[in-house]
């Protein structure tokens, strides 16, 4: 159930003491950051952007995840359609 992931705790993550913390929030990010390079240059056919990267790590991220489908309400279908069409305009395509 996607509202699991409203349960990660983004907001507090950064601003916590806790070394172990830190450090495994860090991980997570780097390794999230790559599979979106690794995805996007599968889809580009060559090594996308640093910018392109990561503004779609960004957009793909947990933390916008939970403001639209938490905070504002958005069904999973709605971000899925919203995502894709970002991605899209990001890339440079329409979709048909």
């Amino acid at each position: 159930d996607h509202r699991d992931l409203h349960s990660f705790p983004t907001r507090a993550l950064p601003i916590s003491s806790d070394n172990t913390v830190r450090v495994r929030l860090e991980r997570y990010e780097a390794e999230r950051r790559h599979t979106v390079a690794a995805g996007l240059e599968l889809v580009m056919g060559a090594p996308p952007s640093d910018d392109l990267v990561d503004s779609m790590w960004a957009l793909t991220g947990p933390e916008v995840f939970t403001k639209l489908t938490g905070d504002r309400g958005w069904s999973l279908e709605r971000y899925r359609a919203w995502l894709v069409e970002v991605g899209l305009a990001l890339l440079g395509t329409r979709p048909r």
